[in-house]
């Protein structure tokens, strides 16, 4: 099933061109410049230690895709290359986020990628706009869009539609509460122990879609917030946890 976003989860390869590309180099220049003021005034730091303390000032909301990992350097240098390597990959996924947002709202560049995505029947364009526009009964188009809600059985679209999902969730002020009460049923119905059923998504795809959001999400203080943050991290058989990104 080939729903993969458009610049989403291709890699920096598929999206380093035009406007994105001048993005991502104007991203890492800024990591690297202030990387050299870091080592400057923190001379005692090692080199590993010194570049996630630069990303963690620069980016923290994209701390939580790091800690923990087999890319976290700051106790051990010799994970410094995957997490450079990781840190251009998102770099390229926040500088197509920028251009999807503007003033609290989602723009014609979102929406043209969502347009752009075969989701082979789902209507998940519809039911995001209907979350973005805060419409009675998004949360059923939403759910509708990406699961089964009587069986419980996620769809395997559910993977690509992540990225904008929680685009939108955590972008627009009117739709987090609807969004963040989405994604706390249709997560709780991924199969995150083994192998996926015919028609399922792939676990390791879900927590790719997830990348990059969780900052925003763990700076929510609603009680729906919480919750969703204690499912994925810290709860029994925890996806976070027990299946670290890749």
């Amino acid at each position: 099933m080939d729903v993969t976003p458009a610049g989403v989860g291709g890699g920096v390869g598929a999206v380093r061109r035009g406007v994105v590309g001048g993005l991502v180099d104007e991203l890492m220049g800024r990591y690297l410049d202030f990387l050299d003021g870091y080592l400057r005034d923190h001379p005692d730091q090692r080199e590993g230690q010194a570049h996630y303390n630069a990303f963690r000032i620069l980016w923290p909301h994209l701390q939580a895709d790091v800690a923990g990992t087999e890319r976290d350097c700051f106790s051990v240098d010799a994970r410094l290359p995957a997490f450079l390597e990781w840190l251009e990959k998102a770099l390229a996924r926040e500088a197509i986020r920028r251009r999807w947002v503007r003033d609290g709202e989602m723009t014609g560049v979102f929406w043209a990628a969502v347009d752009a995505v075969n989701w082979r029947g789902h209507d998940v364009p519809g039911a995001l706009r209907a979350l973005a526009g805060g419409e009675e009964g998004a949360y059923d188009r939403v759910v509708g869009a990406v699961a089964d809600q009587r069986s419980r059985v996620v769809y395997a679209v559910l993977a690509p539609a992540l990225p904008y999902l929680m685009a939108v969730t955590t972008q627009v002020e009117q739709a987090r509460n609807v969004g963040i009460r989405v994604l706390l049923d249709v997560l709780s119905w991924v199969d995150w122990d083994g192998e996926p059923v015919d028609g399922a998504p792939h676990p390791d795809a879900v927590l790719r879609g997830l990348e990059g959001y969780w900052g925003y999400i763990d700076s929510m203080w609603s009680p729906e917030a919480r919750e969703l943050t204690w499912m994925m991290w810290d709860g029994p058989n925890a996806p976070l946890r027990v299946r670290p990104v890749r």
